[in-house]
C-alpha cells in the first residue's frame, strides 16, 4: 500500500530513514509522533500531511504503536489517505460558511420552520421583528401576524392553507401583515418553500418588508390621481363662462373624486363672501343652509383675511369656527383654501369631512387645486366684464346709428326747407311785380269805364277785364300768402 500511495518502490525506501526519503511534509511531525509513542505507546488517527515521490502532498490519518518483534521494538505506522475526504470536508465547511454568510447577510428575514415552529432565523429577522433570538426561536410565525389580513381573512385560517400547499411541494408567494415585538404593523412579501433533509421536511420562509414600497406606491398613486383631478378641473373651468356654473361643477367633481363630504365655493365681493358653488353627500347641507360669510369671520373668512390655508382637525374644538351650521351638520375636519391669482384673492374653497381628516397632508395639492379654480374664476369674471363692455359698446353704436339717422333726416328737412324758401322768395317777387302790373291795368280800366256809358261800345269788355284783374289780384295775394308761410316755417326750423 505504501508504494502504491507514495510512488516510491520498496527498494528505494528499505534501509532509509523517513528523513532520507522525505515522506513527512513537516519533519517535526515525526518528532511529535515519537514523543507521543514514548509517552503513550500508541497514536491513533493523527492527521498529518505527507509527500509523494512526485512532490505532491496528501493528507492522511496516522495510527502508530510500538510492537515487539523477536525481542526488538519496532514502530508500526499505518497511514490512511483521506485527501479526498478532507477536501470534501473542507469544501463542505466552506460551503456551509458561504451559505451561513449569505443567510446572515441577507437583506430579507429568513426563517427555517418545522412543525409550524421556528427553529432558526437570520440577523435580519431579528432586526425586522425587533426581537432577540429567544423571542423568535420556538414560536410560530403566526405569533407575529396581525389577527386579520388585508383581505379580511383570519391569519390562522389563511396560513394553514398556504402551509399545506408549501408542504406539498408547491412554492407559495403572498403578501402578509406582521407585527413587530412592540406591536408596530408592517407589510411584507413572503415566499414559502419546502426543504427536505434527513431530519424531515422544513419550510423556508423568506420575508421582505415592503412597507416603504407600499407607501411609495400609494403615494405615487395618490399623486397620479391628484394630477388627473387637476387636469380635469383645468378642463372644466376652461370650458365654462360663468362663476356660478364653475362653482357648481367644481364642487360636484370634488365630491366625486376626493374623500370628502362637503365642498363649498365662495366668491369675494367687497367684504362679503358670496356662496357660488355647493355639493354635499347625502344632502348634508342644502343651499338654504349656506349663507354669505364675512371676511375675517369663521374659518373661511379667516383664510381670506390671513391670506393662507386654514386647517382644522376638529371644528367642534376650534374656537376659530364661529358658525353653527357646520357643527350642527356633524362635520369634523375642514380646510379653507384661498383662491389666489398673483396677489389678488378672488374667494375661498372650503372642503370638509364627517370624520377626522388631516387635510394638511395634501397641502401642496390643495393649493394647486385652488390656483386652478381661481384661474377659471378669474377668466369667467374677465369674460363677464368683456360681455358687459361689448353690450355697452353695442348700445353706443346703436345710439350713434340712431343719431346719424336723425341727423340725415334733419339734413333732408333743411335742404327741403331751403328749396321751399327759394321757391317762396321767387313766388313773392313774381307776385309783387305782377301785382304792380295789375295796379296799372286796374287804374287804366277804372278811368276808361268811368268815362263811358253802359251802352258805349267796349263797355262790357272793360267790365270783364276788371273781373279778370280781380281774379288775378286774388291769385297774387295767394302767392304772397304762400311766400310768407314758407319763410315763417323755415325760420322756425332754423331756430330749432
Amino acid at each position: 500500500g505504501f508504494t502504491k500511495i507514495t510512488g516510491w518502490s520498496k527498494e528505494e525506501v528499505v534501509g532509509q530513514t523517513f528523513s532520507d526519503v522525505g515522506v513527512w511534509n513537516d519533519p517535526d511531525d515525526y518528532d511529535k509522533l515519537l514523543s507521543v509513542l514514548i509517552e503513550n505507546g500508541e497514536m491513533n488517527n493523527w492527521e498529518v500531511t505527507f509527500r509523494l515521490k512526485t512532490g505532491v502532498t496528501r493528507t492522511g490519518l496516522v495510527s502508530a504503536s510500538v510492537v515487539d518483534i523477536y525481542g526488538m521494538q519496532h514502530l508500526l505506522i499505518m497511514v490512511k489517505d483521506i485527501t479526498e475526504l478532507k477536501q470534501a470536508q473542507d469544501a463542505l465547511v466552506k460551503s456551509e460558511r458561504k451559505y451561513r454568510n449569505l443567510f446572515e447577510s441577507a437583506q430579507d428575514a429568513i426563517f427555517l420552520i418545522q412543525h409550524q415552529t421556528i427553529v432558526q432565523c437570520n440577523t435580519k429577522a431579528l432586526q425586522m421583528f425587533q426581537c432577540t433570538d429567544n423571542d423568535i426561536v420556538g414560536r410560530s410565525l403566526l405569533h407575529f401576524s396581525s389577527e386579520i389580513q388585508p383581505d379580511d381573512i383570519r391569519s390562522d385560517l389563511k396560513f394553514l392553507e398556504i402551509e399545506e400547499s408549501a408542504l406539498n411541494g408547491v412554492n407559495q408567494s403572498f403578501e402578509w401583515s406582521y407585527l413587530t415585538k412592540d406591536g408596530t404593523l408592517f407589510e411584507a412579501e413572503v415566499t414559502l418553500s419546502m426543504l427536505d433533509s434527513l431530519e424531515g421536511a422544513y419550510l423556508l420562509a423568506i420575508v421582505r418588508d415592503v412597507t416603504v414600497k407600499k407607501r411609495a406606491e400609494a403615494e405615487l398613486k395618490t399623486r397620479a390621481n391628484e394630477l388627473e383631478l387637476l387636469n380635469g378641473i383645468g378642463l372644466l373651468v376652461s370650458t365654462e363662462r360663468t362663476t356660478e356654473i364653475i362653482g357648481s361643477n367644481v364642487c360636484k367633481k370634488l365630491i366625486r373624486d376626493l374623500d370628502i363630504d362637503l365642498a363649498l365655493l365662495f366668491i369675494r365681493s367687497g367684504q362679503d363672501l358670496i356662496p357660488t358653488g355647493h355639493a354635499a353627500r347625502d344632502g348634508l347641507l342644502s343651499e338654504e343652509d349656506i349663507y354669505i360669510h364675512k371676511i375675517g369671520e369663521c374659518l373661511c373668512g379667516l383664510a381670506i383675511a390671513e391670506g393662507q390655508v386654514i386647517y382644522s382637525l376638529d371644528i367642534h374644538k376650534d374656537p376659530r369656527c364661529s358658525r353653527d351650521k357646520c357643527k350642527t351638520a356633524n362635520l369634523k375636519s375642514l380646510a379653507a383654501i384661498p383662491l389666489k391669482v398673483g396677489r389678488e384673492t378672488l374667494g375661498v374653497l372650503c372642503l370638509a369631512s364627517l370624520v377626522e381628516k388631516d387635510f394638511s397632508a395634501q397641502d401642496t395639492f390643495l393649493i394647486a387645486l385652488a390656483h386652478q379654480i381661481a384661474t377659471g374664476v378669474q377668466n369667467a369674471q374677465l369674460y363677464s366684464q368683456i360681455q358687459t363692455y361689448v353690450k355697452e359698446l353695442e348700445d353706443k353704436v346703436h345710439e350713434l346709428e340712431r343719431a346719424e339717422k336723425q341727423t340725415k333726416k334733419l339734413e333732408d328737412q333743411l335742404l327741403h326747407s331751403q328749396k321751399m324758401e327759394a321757391v317762396g322768395t321767387l313766388a313773392g317777387g313774381i307776385a309783387h311785380d305782377f301785382n304792380n302790373l295789375l295796379q296799372v291795368i286796374q287804374g287804366s280800366s277804372d278811368m276808361a269805364i268811368f268815362s263811358m256809358n253802359p251802352d258805349d261800345p267796349g263797355y262790357q269788355e272793360i267790365k270783364e277785364l276788371k273781373a279778370t284783374i280781380r281774379n288775378a289780384s286774388e291769385l297774387t295775394q295767394g302767392l304772397l300768402t304762400f311766400s310768407r308761410k314758407v319763410q315763417s316755417s323755415v325760420g322756425l326750423f332754423l331756430k330749432c
